[in-house]
């Protein structure tokens, strides 16, 4: 297996989709449990007064909810469907993030950044447009700057989970 894997890598270092998708779908499955954490346990600290709106992904559940059932669902349902879109959506991002990789480097500090920039300028953008969230111009500056420093840990600890998964099934790593 591992010689079946090495034979896929280029020898100029450029990585192989198969193993990206499947490093960057445990990567963002980890990425959205380090982003729940510091939602729930980092932002209250770091951003005390900040409204939170609802989220799209709460928004979401309860319309679909609602289209599959007719009905209105009660506070747990909605926050289960809500997690399940998170998960949903770390492991499309994941995927998506560890099968377009173009380099397998170790430290790629601006590829994490960046990622996180346009996740966030995606959900700025997109959520508003399809009704799920206020425009961003209702909301103060600092509920975006929370946004983004969430979208920045999802990022950052997706990349690295998938560059170490990645090394991983490559047999980079002994």
């Amino acid at each position: 297996m591992k010689d079946l894997i090495k034979q896929s890598m280029s020898s100029d270092g450029v990585p192989d989709r198969r193993i990206g998708l499947a490093a960057g779908l445990i990567g963002g499955v980890v990425g959205i449990a380090a982003a729940r954490q510091y939602w729930l346990y980092i932002t209250p600290t770091l951003f005390p007064d900040t409204p939170t709106g609802e989220p799209p992904t709460r928004a979401v559940g309860k319309q679909i909810y609602e289209k599959v059932s007719g009905s209105s669902p009660d506070e747990d349902t909605v926050s289960q469907l809500a997690q399940a879109l998170q998960l949903g959506y770390g492991l499309m991002a994941g995927g998506a993030y560890g099968g377009t990789r173009t380099s397998t480097r170790w430290r790629d500090i601006a590829g994490g950044f960046w990622y996180g920039v346009r996740l966030w300028l995606a959900d700025e953008v997109f959520a508003p447009i399809v009704g799920l969230r206020a425009w961003p111009t209702q909301l103060p500056l600092i509920y975006h700057v929370k946004r983004l420093t969430a979208y920045h840990v999802y990022t950052f600890v997706t990349t690295a989970v998938t560059r170490v998964v990645y090394k991983l099934l490559a047999g980079e790593l002994k």
